[in-house]
């Protein structure tokens, strides 16, 4: 945390809170993320945060939030290491 800083984590969290907050006023407008796109038709959405990306779901009047991850990630190979778990 040092090397990163305490300031650019708050600010990081700030913007990822005010994220999390737009979605939750208007959860369909993220659009659907590519690397899920084929997998789960319209189920997945995305939203850039900074330097970061939100991968949420909404299944009937909730939202999940599953993942937020920095957007310099390659996160189809992410998401192939988290399902299968290697």
């Amino acid at each position: 945390m040092d090397a990163f800083g305490m300031a650019v984590w708050e600010e990081s969290y700030a913007q990822i809170q005010a994220s999390i907050q737009r979605i939750r006023e208007f959860p369909e407008c993220g659009p659907v993320a590519d690397e899920l796109s084929t997998l789960t038709a319209e189920r997945f959405r995305e939203v850039q945060s900074g330097k970061n990306r939100i991968i949420y779901e909404v299944r009937d009047d909730t939202i999940y939030v599953h993942l937020i991850v920095d957007r310099r990630r390659d996160l189809t190979s992410l998401l192939q290491r988290i399902l299968l778990h290697v």
